[in-house]
């Protein structure tokens, strides 16, 4: 009987181990985010923020692309 318990512990080990592991991820993952009080804007850049990450709030229109790169582009397709 003590044979088969010793044949057993390591797997049990594992489990545990294992257990525990998904445990203690799933409560960083799910725990609650930031300092707290809720009434603060998110700036994780969720649905609420967008742009929050890269610093761009997506109302700034002043996007112009150059005008040499395009022209170059095309001349390389048109040539090749």
């Amino acid at each position: 009987m003590l044979s088969d318990l010793s044949a057993l512990l390591p797997p049990l080990l594992v489990c545990i181990a294992f257990l525990v592991a998904v445990w203690a991820f799933l409560k960083h993952e799910m725990g609650p985010r930031g300092s707290g009080s809720g009434d603060e804007p998110d700036e994780s850049g969720g649905p609420e923020n967008p742009g929050a990450e890269s610093g761009r709030t997506g109302d700034d229109d002043s996007f112009e692309p150059d005008p040499k790169s395009d022209s170059a582009e095309t001349r390389q397709r048109s040539d090749g």
